[in-house]
């Protein structure tokens, strides 16, 4: 299977496990789909699938093993190692677990706990060839130098450890989850290789009026923090005729989205100055 066509089997993948986990949010798929995002390089998604995860099932110890696989990747070795932890507390023939724990102790230079922990790995599965791998490095050397903590994933898409891709399937699935701003900066990117795309364009548009009406219906709450002059939220994107990116006045709905572009600029600027 070529690079592309991996990814493009994990974003399916992917897509069917945020409609199982929408309809169900104690769905244990939520393993699954944080497993993918972990294999597409999404590792801050993944992170937050698994935390969720682990909190509407905290007694499920598969969603704390792959929810201490993804801290080892991020680099929290700590959190790696209470999420490990807790998976054994709960099934102590975790597998995962056990290996996974057994790579954090010897990034903390407990070499004496990894082996013991290798070697219950090995006892329940002998064929497998990762614990095998480990348990000859440790009993090779015992004072084995502590392993490098991984580092965010580069490598080339449908790669283990690949770095995020654009795509518009990507961009659903952000917004399906809540995740307006990344789904944000996947349209700008396919709009930066494309700029002639007029589909993503219009996407792109509809996406900061929706995101600009939340903020405003979150501001109604703060008025100290909201700017000067307020200007009427307009309608909905889908309610919106013409090309809004342009903002060219001729219908109402076409004025209101030039007021909120200039809005958006005004505020962009005011921020620029804070910082």
């Amino acid at each position: 299977m070529t690079p592309n066509a991996a990814a493009g089997s994990l974003l399916g993948k992917i897509a069917g496990y945020v409609e199982i986990l929408a309809k169900d949010p104690r769905s244990t798929v939520f393993v699954s789909l944080a497993e993918s995002y972990r294999q597409m390089g999404l590792l801050d998604e993944a992170l937050d699938v698994a935390t969720k995860g682990v909190k509407a099932l905290p007694s499920f110890s598969p969603g704390y093993a792959i929810l201490g696989r993804i801290q080892i990747q991020l680099g929290n070795v700590d959190a790696a190692a209470a999420a490990f932890e807790r998976a054994l507390l709960i099934d102590p023939e975790n597998l995962m677990s056990l290996k996974g724990l057994a790579r954090v102790r010897m990034q903390q230079g407990g070499q004496a706990e990894a082996l013991r922990l290798v070697r219950r790995a090995v006892a329940l599965k002998p064929d497998d060839n990762v614990a095998q791998k480990m348990l000859t490095a440790l009993v090779a050397s015992p004072a084995m130098p502590d392993i490098a903590t991984p580092s965010r994933p580069v490598a080339a898409a449908g790669h283990p450890h690949a770095a995020p891709i654009s795509t518009p399937t990507i961009a659903e699935i952000y917004i399906r989850q809540g995740f307006l701003g990344r789904a944000m900066k996947v349209y700008r990117d396919l709009l930066q290789a494309d700029p002639h795309n007029e589909e993503i364009r219009q996407k792109l548009v509809e996406l900061k009026l929706r995101i600009e009406t939340q903020k405003s219906a979150s501001a109604a709450a703060a008025p100290a923090i909201l700017p000067t002059t307020m200007v009427e939220v307009p309608a909905p994107a889908d309610e919106v005729a013409g090309d809004s990116e342009t903002a060219v006045c001729g219908s109402e709905a076409e004025q209101q989205v030039a007021v909120l572009m200039s809005w958006l600029d005004s505020i962009n600027r005011r921020r620029a100055d804070v910082r």
